[in-house]
């Protein structure tokens, strides 16, 4: 992901005016002050537990018959979350924030760094796996268009850890799985980055995404060949869209991944191009702007898998994949 450009003061006053009503960010108890300071000291946050709410804990919760002669059968209160994790939870909305300060330095800065950096509970990891999987899936409106690509961000990083050391469950990981496929399927806005508004760049977040699901050896063949049909509808937008932001680059990785597995062979990878490829019965890739922005898309893609399957000591990868790539790029010519 890019580095964001700071917007000018006027535009952030009407981001948050736009989004002000929509969002619970800042988190409840914090201002906006409070989370810059959080990125500026490197997302460090005090685990010693509040003093108000260790005094109003202990003097609400006696516990009987310790120390003292009381009987009655009193329940034990649930720990209070670490002032991590209850942090993590509460920028989940600042991922959708229209502020690109909030919700791409503080909050998938954040984010990003506490699960990479294995600082979170797995309950606390399970429990953003799934907020961000209903984001993904749900079709509640969103003109800024934020919300989507930002938790397919995070994912990526909670799949990431996963692949690090397992935590997800089969079942959490198949309904990333396919969350993420849908998603990647059904994306037609294709805005990369806006000066003031910041990044969207919703395929290649969901490119990372797939990425790191392919990367995983629990998701199984039939998966892999559905994030294959999501990633074709997206190599060369049928909107005539050209690429701009490295979008085709981040389409390679989980195409490259993929290829890794083993799934196809030489000539189920050529069939493949050649579907997306769609190049016309005169041959000719010149003669409309929609077809030139899908030769200049699919160039991009072809050129990263050809350039890592060509660095790549895997033989069985080379096989497969390296011929292939170099005829669709001789057919795009």
């Amino acid at each position: 992901m890019a580095s964001i450009l700071a917007p000018t003061t006027f535009a952030l006053a009407c981001l948050f005016a736009a989004g002000s009503a929509t969002a619970a960010c800042p988190p409840q108890g914090r201002t906006r002050a409070d989370l810059l300071a959080l990125r500026d000291a490197g997302f460090v946050v005090a685990t010693k537990p509040d003093a108000k709410t260790a005094s109003g804990l202990a003097a609400s919760s006696p516990r009987a018959g310790i120390g003292t002669d009381a009987k009655e059968d009193v329940k034990p209160v649930d720990a209070a979350p670490k002032p991590l994790d209850a942090l993590a939870l509460g920028l989940v909305d600042c991922l959708a924030n229209p502020d690109p300060v909030l919700r791409d330095e503080v909050a998938y800065g954040a984010l990003n760094h506490w699960i990479l950096g294995e600082q979170l509970d797995k309950a606390t990891r399970e429990q953003l796996a799934t907020q961000l999987v209903e984001r993904l899936e749900s079709n509640a409106a969103d003109s800024g268009g934020f919300r989507k690509p930002f938790a397919a961000l995070v994912l990526a990083d909670l799949v990431a850890a996963d692949n690090t050391k397992r935590y997800l469950s089969d079942t959490q990981l198949r309904g990333i799985a396919d969350a993420a496929t849908a998603y990647m399927a059904s994306i037609r806005d294709y805005r990369g980055f806006d000066a003031a508004a910041g990044w969207r760049h919703g395929v290649a977040h969901a490119a990372d995404l797939l990425g790191q699901l392919a990367a995983n050896r629990r998701v199984d063949d039939e998966r892999l060949g559905r994030m294959l049909v999501a990633i074709s509808a997206q190599a060369a937008p049928e909107s005539g869209h050209f690429y701009l932001y490295g979008e085709p680059q981040r389409l390679a990785v989980p195409v490259f991944y993929i290829a890794q597995r083993g799934l196809l062979q030489a000539s189920e990878w050529s069939d493949w191009f050649a579907d997306i490829a769609d190049v016309p019965e005169d041959g000719s890739m010149f003669t409309s702007q929609a077809v030139l922005a899908r030769r200049h898309n699919l160039q991009g893609l072809l050129f990263a898998l050809y350039v890592n399957a060509n660095e790549s000591k895997d033989e069985a990868l080379r096989a497969s994949l390296l011929e292939p790539v170099t005829g669709a790029l001789r057919a795009l010519q």
